[in-house]
């Protein structure tokens, strides 16, 4: 298993199951409350493995202007890996026009 965790916004994570058939069974949790978690759209993975985290389920605020995360290998609960090993990854949070903005001529 692997998870994505979120520093910013705080509190989210993103658990990530690969199953034999190369389905990556995803679920978003946040550590500050009990909720419940919430299915997101299935990945896939074979060499590479790709899954999206739709923005939309991500808490959308003028206070985080940029994402921070770190992603995590799991054996048995025991952290394998991190990336990366000693900071965050991090990005600026999309803004409504982002697409249209990333279009050349």
């Amino acid at each position: 298993m692997f998870k994505v965790t979120f520093i910013k916004p705080e509190g989210l994570e993103v658990e990530a199951a690969v199953a034999n058939d190369g389905t990556v069974h995803l679920q978003l949790r946040t550590t500050l409350a009990p909720d419940a978690p919430i299915e997101l759209p299935a990945g896939a993975a074979r060499r590479i493995i790709e899954f999206a985290i739709p923005l939309g389920r991500l808490p959308a605020t003028d206070v985080t202007p940029t994402l921070q995360l770190t992603i995590e290998v799991e054996r048995d609960g025991s952290e394998q890996e991190r990336w990366p090993p000693d900071s965050a990854i991090i990005m600026p949070y999309p803004a409504a026009d982002a697409f249209a903005e990333s279009w050349v001529l």
